[in-house]
C-alpha cells in the first residue's frame, strides 16, 4: 500500500504491507515526521491510497495525538453519545488512572469543561480521550502517541492495565516514541522516511534497530523527568470549566457610538465636512422644485425660454451629481471605518494573552470577525443610504409647508410626535431582538469548529448523525 495527501504530492508511505489479527499488539515507532500518524490516518481512510488496498474488520477507535475534548461534561467526553453503563465506566476510569483527577473537580465527573479541554492539563486531556476511545467497546484501537503527555508511572499503569489488561483481546495500534515498552508488542513497525520495517522484537534486535532507537531515544530524552499535578478545587461552590455566557449591549445606540464608529477611520475636520456635505447635497434635491415654483409665477415667454429651462436643467444635473458624490463619499467613508476596525480587532487578537483564547471560544471570535464585520461592510451602508435621506426628507417635508403657514403646525406636530413615538417603540425591539440574533450565531461557529477539530474521531466513532442534529438543534435555537 502507498498513500499520498494529493495525487501532486510525494508519497508518505510507500511499499508498506503488514497484517494485524485480534490479541496483537502492534507498536510503530521512528523519527518524527516519518509518517507514523499518517499511517494511522491512512488505515482510517483519510488519506488517499493510489496503490494497494487496506482491509479493516470490525469497528476502529483512534485517540488522535492532539486530543479532542469537546464542550460538554467529563462523562459526556467519555460516553459520547452511547448508553451509560456504570459499572464499565468506573473500570473505564481506574483503567485510564483518571479517578482521581475526577474527584478534584467541583462537581466530578459532571463538571463541564469549555472548548478544547479548558482548565485540564495535557495528561488529563490524553487520558480522557483514551477512556472514550476504551469505552467504545470497538475492535480495532489506533492510538496515536497517548502516552507521551503522562509520566512514566501513569505511562506504566496505562500500559498495563488498559492496553495490555482490557484491550488484551482487541487489535491494538500504538505509536509511541517510548522504547521501554518495545519488548512487550507482538510485531514492531520501524517507520522511516514513508518505508515500514516490520518484525518482532528479537527480530529487529539481531537487526541492531532496536539498538538505534534505544540510543535515539537516550539523545533525545530530557535530564528531567514529567511529573503531572492534579489541580485541586478546594471551594465547593467552585464553578465549571465552561466559558462565561457571550455579553451584550443593552440599551439605546447613542449619538456617541456613531461618531467614535467614523472616528475610526476619519480624522474629525473631515468628519465634519462631510456631515455638511451631505445635508447640502441632500438640501439640493429640494433647489429644482423651488426654482418650479418661481416658473409658475412668470408669464409663457420666460417659462419658455432658455434662461429658465437651462437653469431648471444645471440645478437638476447639479443635484444629481451632487447625489452621487455623496453617495459614494459616505460608502467610501464607512468602508474606510470598517477596514480600520477590522484591522485594529485583528491586532489586538493577535496580541492577546492565551488567557483569552481559553474563555472565549473560537465561535465567538468567528462570530465577531464574520458576522459583525459582515454587517458593517454589507448592511450598515445600504442602511445609512436609506436611513439619513429618509430622515432628512421627513424633516424638509414638515420644515417647507411651515415657511408658507405657520397654521399647519398644528397638523404637523401631533403627526411627528406620533411618527417618534412609533420609531421608539419599533426600535426598542428590533434592537434587542437583533443582538440576540448576533450572539446566537457563536454557539453553530462553536459547533462547527469543534466538529472541525474532531473530525476523525467523529467518524471512527459513527457520531455523524448525532453531530448533525446537534447542529440542526442549535440552528433552530438561532432561529
Amino acid at each position: 500500500m502507498s498513500a499520498a495527501w494529493t495525487s501532486q504530492q510525494k508519497s508518505v508511505l510507500r511499499q508498506v504491507s503488514m497484517v494485524v489479527r485480534s490479541n496483537q499488539l502492534l507498536i510503530v515507532t521512528g523519527p518524527v515526521g516519518s509518517g507514523k500518524s499518517s499511517l494511522l490516518m491512512a488505515i482510517q481512510g483519510e488519506i488517499p491510497t493510489p496503490e494497494g488496498k487496506i482491509t479493516v474488520h470490525g469497528q476502529t477507535a483512534y485517540v488522535s495525538q492532539i486530543p479532542w475534548i469537546f464542550s460538554a461534561s467529563i462523562r459526556d467526553n467519555i460516553v459520547f453519545g452511547r448508553p451509560f453503563d456504570e459499572y464499565r465506566y468506573k473500570r473505564i476510569l481506574e483503567m485510564c488512572d483518571l479517578q482521581k483527577d475526577i474527584k478534584c473537580f467541583p462537581h466530578e465527573d459532571l463538571t463541564i469543561i469549555g472548548q478544547r479541554g479548558v482548565g485540564l492539563s495535557g495528561g488529563q486531556r490524553a487520558r480522557l480521550s483514551l477512556a472514550r476511545a476504551v469505552y467504545s467497546e470497538a475492535d480495532i484501537f489506533l492510538m496515536d502517541d497517548p502516552l507521551s503527555a503522562v509520566d512514566a508511572r501513569v505511562g506504566q499503569h496505562i500500559f498495563d492495565k488498559c492496553i495490555c489488561g482490557e484491550l488484551s483481546n482487541r487489535v491494538r495500534i500504538l505509536v509511541t516514541h517510548q522504547v521501554q515498552y518495545l519488548p512487550r508488542a507482538d510485531k514492531i513497525a520501524v517507520v522511516r522516511e514513508g518505508a515500514v520495517v516490520l518484525g518482532t522484537y528479537s527480530e529487529l534486535s539481531k537487526n541492531g534497530i532496536v539498538d538505534t532507537l534505544q540510543k535515539r531515544h537516550e539523545d533525545t530524552t530530557s535530564d528531567y523527568t514529567l511529573h503531572e499535578e492534579v489541580v485541586h478545587y478546594k471551594d465547593d461552590n467552585s464553578k465549571d470549566m465552561r466559558e462565561e455566557d457571550e455579553d451584550r449591549t443593552t440599551g439605546t445606540v447613542s449619538w456617541r457610538l456613531y461618531w467614535r464608529f467614523f472616528k475610526a477611520g476619519l480624522p474629525s475636520v473631515i468628519i465634519v465636512c462631510l456631515a455638511l456635505f451631505y445635508i447640502i447635497a441632500q438640501v439640493s434635491s429640494v433647489v429644482p422644485t423651488w426654482w418650479m415654483s418661481r416658473i409658475v409665477h412668470m408669464t409663457l415667454q420666460e417659462q419658455r425660454g432658455s434662461f429658465s429651462l437651462g437653469v431648471f436643467s444645471g440645478l437638476v444635473g447639479a443635484s444629481l451629481i451632487l447625489f452621487l458624490v455623496k453617495d459614494l463619499v459616505f460608502v467610501s467613508a464607512i468602508l474606510r471605518s470598517t477596514r480600520k476596525l477590522h484591522d485594529k480587532m485583528t491586532l489586538a487578537v493577535i496580541k492577546s494573552p492565551v488567557l483569552f483564547f481559553d474563555t472565549n471560544p473560537a465561535g465567538r471570535i468567528m462570530n465577531r470577525f464574520s458576522k459583525d464585520i459582515g454587517a458593517m461592510d454589507d448592511l450598515l451602508p445600504i442602511q445609512f443610504l436609506y436611513s439619513v435621506p429618509m430622515c432628512l426628507n421627513i424633516v424638509i417635508v414638515m420644515l417647507l409647508p411651515l415657511v408658507g403657514s405657520l397654521w399647519i403646525a398644528v397638523a404637523v406636530i401631533p403627526m411627528a410626535m406620533l411618527l417618534f413615538l412609533i420609531a421608539a417603540y419599533y426600535l426598542k425591539s428590533s434592537r434587542e431582538l437583533k443582538r440576540i440574533e448576533a450572539i446566537r450565531c457563536s454557539p453553530v461557529y462553536d459547533h462547527v469548529a469543534e466538529t472541525i477539530t474532531g473530525l476523525e474521531v467523529i467518524r471512527t466513532s459513527g457520531a455523524e448523525e448525532e453531530c448533525c442534529n446537534k447542529s440542526i438543534i442549535l440552528k433552530q435555537i438561532r432561529k
